[in-house]
């Protein structure tokens, strides 16, 4: 392969040689994506991407008290869903909220 060939791998998409395989140095090949316009990125087993999330913990009264009601309404839901109750009473539940 010479630079600039351009190749298509695998249906993964086209790309170009910018630095061929030099055996003398042991240099490996280099290439480079073609975009093709399209929105989605392309899946690549060679693509590692490592996110740390960074999480702030709030607390104050207000927060906590949402925290409870959000905590009890679960609970309400959920016994509601083991006594198999209609759709009825979960309209009426959304409309008391």
């Amino acid at each position: 392969m010479k630079k600039g060939d351009i190749i298509q791998i695998l249906r993964k998409g086209y790309y170009i040689c910018d630095n061929p395989f030099d055996a003398a140095s042991n240099q490996p090949c280099r290439l480079l994506n073609i975009p093709d316009g399209s929105v989605t990125a392309k899946p690549t087993a060679l693509k590692t991407t490592t996110t740390a999330a960074a999480t702030t913990v709030v607390s104050s009264p207000e927060v906590d008290q949402l925290v409870e009601q959000i905590t009890k309404q679960g609970e309400v839901v959920r016994q509601l869903k083991t006594d198999k109750a209609a759709k009825v009473t979960f309209y009426q539940m959304k409309n008391n909220i």
